[in-house]
């Protein structure tokens, strides 16, 4: 194509430019970066979730790991900050095996006092990806069950077997989530020892009746790993930890109307 031809074509560009209707070109130039704004403010909040969840410190405690076969009688722990649920319950727990939870940095492991959103300052606690993999590191084995709704026979089996479950149930008091202890069980009335950091110091017994076991969110089983039993990737037990919290959120909204339990959860936890 020789010059002039080049610039002939150039200027039927320029005159269709002209010429097309200036309002749509403006609406057209508006929607697309209006699209592409909403599609990198996903990004922004993608990375932003996937930086501060998990929220905890990585490094694995130097310390022994738990030989005791079946766990010793709970110690409750006694709560005095609204976030911290999660954390005594796991100090209790630790404890029961023999184990002293000051030598294990549980507080920075877990990042309970990390918000998990940057614009919620009262977005902490314990969550189930920081959990998952602090009891990995720690040579515990636990099975996780935060389905639609957790099965009991399996946690009945568990406990019989003389090791605990840590629990997320939904507070009817306060509408908030709220990490206990459940060990020992009568099997005859399905009433639980429970070890509840709420409860003053207390050792509870609870039944597990209809109105109990609905608002429970789900559990996670816990025993000693034992030898040979290899440690699971951190990345794989946060992407479990991230998957269940999808799960937490939805039986959350079933136990009560409009999912109001979860807005105040992690404040709670």
């Amino acid at each position: 194509m020789n010059t002039r031809s080049w610039f002939r074509h150039f200027r039927f560009l320029r005159i269709t430019l002209r010429n097309a209707d200036g309002a749509s070109v403006r609406w057209r130039l508006c929607r697309s970066s209006l699209l592409l704004g909403f599609f990198l403010g996903l990004i922004a909040i993608f990375l932003h979730v996937c930086w501060s969840v998990p929220l905890g410190d990585f490094a694995p405690a130097r310390v022994a790991q738990p030989k005791m076969a079946e766990a010793a009688d709970l110690i409750p722990e006694v709560q005095t900050e609204p976030h911290t649920c999660g954390l005594h319950s796991l100090r209790s727990i630790y404890r029961s095996f023999g184990l002293e939870p000051d030598e294990y940095r549980l507080r920075a492991r877990l990042g309970v006092d990390n918000p998990g959103l940057a614009l919620d300052q009262d977005s902490t606690g314990t969550i189930q990806p920081d959990l998952y993999r602090v009891l990995d590191q720690d040579g515990f084995a636990f099975v996780a069950d935060f389905s639609n709704q957790a099965k009991m026979d399996a946690v009945y089996r568990h406990l019989a077997s003389g090791h605990p479950v840590m629990a997320l149930i939904q507070r009817e008091e306060t509408e908030g989530m709220h990490w206990i202890v459940l060990q020992q069980l009568e099997p005859e009335t399905k009433t639980f020892t429970v070890c509840d950091s709420l409860a003053g110091g207390e050792l509870q017994f609870i039944t597990a009746d209809a109105e109990w076991t609905r608002r429970l969110l789900g559990t996670v089983r816990i025993q000693p790993r034992g030898q040979g039993s290899e440690a699971r990737s951190p990345w794989s037990l946060h992407a479990a930890g991230l998957r269940d919290m999808g799960r937490t959120y939805r039986r959350s909204q079933e136990v009560f109307a409009g999912g109001r339990g979860f807005d105040t959860a992690l404040a709670n936890l």
